[in-house]
């Protein structure tokens, strides 16, 4: 067992907390701990870990490890995350970004039982989506209708989201608990 180096922070609570940093800038990839206790040791389970990663193309990726608990072991620190995404970005025609052609507006009637696509019929052309809920419960985004359950990405009250994404790509949202209205924008 190791003990990190004299890496102290005091909260505004007058609490010290034990912090490490690993940065490997060579391969744009910077993981972050905060250890409950100020005695952690960096093989106890009592860290809360997270790694942010620069893409080739520039984005910022922030990924924590278990739910953002203080419950991660700082050794096994890579262990909890996916590879990054270091890929080189994929080259797109002239026209695959901003509003060219056309923008729609669709409302979409979903529920609680079935996947419903978003929109029911795609834009011909689209290459990016924004759904808005504004419908008082929040409500979760797939990509298949073959999910068991209420699973995917959540889409709270009053939350958006939205994607660069082509008319080939549906994606498929389903409510917590009633049949509500979703706002789809699509542009092309």
């Amino acid at each position: 067992m190791s003990f990190p180096g004299q890496n102290f922070v005091r909260s505004h609570t007058g609490r010290d907390f034990l912090y490490e940093r690993e940065d490997h800038p060579a391969s744009n990839v910077w993981y972050y701990g905060a250890a409950a206790r100020a005695d952690a040791l960096t093989s106890d389970a009592l860290w809360e870990i997270k790694r942010v990663t620069i893409t080739n193309t520039g984005e910022t990726e922030t990924r924590y490890a278990l739910q953002a608990g203080f419950n991660a072991i700082w050794d096994n620190r890579a262990t909890y995350f996916p590879a990054p995404d270091m890929a080189a970005p994929t080259p797109t025609a002239p026209h695959a970004t901003g509003l060219n052609n056309y923008g729609k507006i669709s409302i979409v009637l979903i529920n609680a039982i079935t996947w419903t696509p978003l929109p029911a019929v795609a834009g011909v052309g689209r290459n990016a989506i924004q759904i808005q809920n504004r419908t008082g419960q929040e409500t979760k985004i797939n990509y298949s209708t073959g999910i068991a359950g209420y699973v995917g990405m959540i889409l709270d009250n009053g939350g958006e989201r939205a994607y660069d994404i082509t008319d080939n790509v549906i994606l498929y949202a389903k409510s917590a608990t009633s049949p509500v209205n979703l706002t789809v924008e699509e542009v092309s």
